[in-house]
């Protein structure tokens, strides 16, 4: 079955957080929405969505939590993967998170 995960990370954990996701089977380079409370730079966070399937979500969720120090810098959030922006915005919002909308050229 295939879930939906959302995760944030402080920008202070960032390397780490990347470290322990590529541990876990995903790439060097995952968190790569900007965040900050104002929606303005410099980002304070960085976040992720993906669909995955349940199996790799809770093996993940639990990675996270079995590393206590990094954990209290991680926000993991599985649900059904049925709306999957909704669910992103839903996690931004609980955070108290907007996107940095990148700046045009020019």
């Amino acid at each position: 079955m295939t879930k939906s995960i959302a995760v944030l990370t402080t920008g202070s954990a960032l390397a780490a957080a990347n470290a322990l996701f590529a541990e876990n089977g995903w790439g060097a380079d995952n968190f790569l929405v900007s965040l900050s409370a104002s929606g303005d730079a410099p980002p304070s966070h960085f976040g992720l969505r993906a669909s995955v399937n349940s199996g790799f979500a809770s093996g993940l969720a639990d990675a996270v939590a079995a590393d206590t120090e990094l954990s209290a810098h991680i926000t993991v959030d599985v649900r059904a993967d049925t709306d999957r922006q909704g669910h992103f915005a839903a996690l931004l919002h609980a955070a108290g998170l907007q996107r940095i909308e990148p700046q045009p050229e020019g």
